[in-house]
């Protein structure tokens, strides 16, 4: 057997022990099991030392679904754990999503590590209502603040690093059984989270690449190997995931492709993202394209749903206001 036939057989070991890793990080990850029937904003003068905490808001990515029973269990659970941003998972995700969170996520550390950045599912995230006050995202009087339920990932991905540097010892993140994500998940929006979250640490997106090139130097000499090891990786996020995180139905079959797909795009898309950077080196999200987030406005009484229209579209301005800012201070 030549040199390039143990490369299979290295990839086997790799994807194994890697697997085994990310498996561990994965049951790390508590799980909100109990429903919590009582009002979303704890009762006055209760007992529960976390009651009085301010609201909690919660964003959503496009398409996800959270049921009421489930949103007041998970604010239950951020107030009972002393979370001032909470990054729900939900329990069954598509095959990418599963690797991502695991390979971004140590659990065992996240809370703990007050350096660390933020990171999660980007699906939906419970932050307090006095910690978006910090970060800029809305103002000290925030009680009537709505839930915004239409957010990118990528958007996500900005809204979770800045509040983690405002709450660094008290954000964490739980899957939440009942939060549905977005369907289909084809996996398109895997490239522009990749982007955002690893902005620094470019190496990172190419490890997967370099596992396959690999894989792909040694199947003529060890095709055997190579085999095992495609069979590997085409089941690793059901390993990883385990009973904790299931496989969405369905993903599973396409996952090689969706997973290679983001590789792919970012190889086609090379050449004009240079000259981009070439010829106009701005930095940040569309303006124009982008959600934005209002300081909401105290009124009297129950809101009208022009009024609600009306803070919701300030709200999503002032948050892509300050994701600009987030994008152009790296």
């Amino acid at each position: 057997m030549r040199r390039r036939g143990w490369l299979p057989v290295a990839a086997c070991v790799g994807i194994g022990l890697n697997s085994i890793r990310l498996r561990g990080r994965v049951g790390a990850i508590d799980v909100i099991e109990s429903v919590d029937h009582g009002p979303p904003g704890g009762a006055p003068g209760s007992d529960d030392p976390h009651a009085q905490r301010p609201p909690y808001v919660l964003l959503l990515a496009s398409g996800v679904r959270l049921g009421p029973e489930h949103r007041r269990a998970a604010d239950a659970y951020a107030r009972r754990h002393g979370c001032e941003v909470l990054d729900l998972v939900p329990a069954e995700m598509s095959a990418h999503r599963i690797l991502d969170l695991a390979r971004m996520v140590d659990p065992s550390t996240y809370r703990s590590a007050r350096l660390a950045r933020g990171r999660g599912a980007f699906q939906a995230v419970l932050v307090d209502a006095e910690v978006l006050a910090r970060t800029g995202l809305t103002t000290a009087d925030s009680t009537d603040l709505t839930d915004l339920t239409d957010l990118t990932e990528a958007e996500l991905v900005a809204v979770l690093e800045t509040c983690k540097r405002h709450a660094a010892a008290s954000t964490d993140l739980a899957v939440l059984p009942g939060l549905v994500g977005a369907e289909p998940d084809d996996g398109r929006t895997r490239l522009s989270v990749h982007r955002a979250a690893y902005a620094w640490e470019p190496a990172r997106r190419v490890l997967p690449a370099l596992r396959d090139a690999a894989i792909l130097l040694g199947a003529t000499s060890n095709p055997l190997a190579a085999l095992a090891a495609v069979t590997m990786s085409w089941l690793q996020p059901v390993a990883v995931g385990g009973s904790r995180l299931l496989v969405t139905p369905g993903t599973l079959r396409r996952s090689m492709l969706t997973r290679r797909r983001g590789a792919l795009l970012q190889l086609v898309g090379m050449p004009s993202r240079t000259r981009d950077l070439l010829g106009a080196p701005t930095i940040g999200p569309d303006p124009a394209t982008c959600p934005r987030a209002p300081r909401p406005i105290r009124t009297a009484g129950r809101l009208t749903p022009t009024e609600i229209a009306e803070k919701r579209s300030q709200y999503r301005r002032e948050l892509a206001r300050v994701t600009r800012k987030v994008c152009l201070c790296r």
